[in-house]
């Protein structure tokens, strides 16, 4: 996907420019021009999750690499999630865009709203890539 780095007061917000349909199918919204809060989810702190490690790639201007274990409701098995965010900026400096990979491993991922479902989520990694 890729997401649009807005900033202001030296803050970034997100906003997605483009994303697969994979993606928006698990979250039940086409998130085209949408900013991320207005996208996913609150559930099990998922949204500040996925905003915390936009904003560090964004700040730090650098790469960076996460694994997180996600349990839905209703589901035995874990959903097991890997990440790659990497910052892109037209001038050179500045952040304003972002290139975000994220590959869900999960036998019987739901294909409708997964997202919402989220009740427990926990980092196994998270790597700032250096330049």
């Amino acid at each position: 996907m890729l997401l649009d780095v807005l900033w202001h007061d030296g803050l970034p917000r997100f906003r997605y420019r483009r994303a697969g349909a994979v993606f928006w199918r698990a979250s039940g919204l086409e998130p085209t021009s949408r900013f991320i809060e207005e996208v996913l989810p609150e559930t099990a702190g998922y949204r500040a999750y996925i905003v915390d490690i936009y904003t560090q790639m964004a700040t730090c201007q650098s790469a960076l690499y996460s694994e997180n274990v996600f349990a839905l409701d209703g589901q035995l098995a874990p959903m097991v999630s890997q990440s790659m965010s990497l910052p892109l900026s037209t001038d050179g400096g500045t952040v304003d865009m972002a290139l975000a990979r994220h590959v869900f491993e999960h036998n019987t991922l739901p294909r409708d709203r997964a997202f919402a479902r989220v009740c427990c989520l926990h980092e196994v990694a998270r790597v700032v890539l250096d330049n």
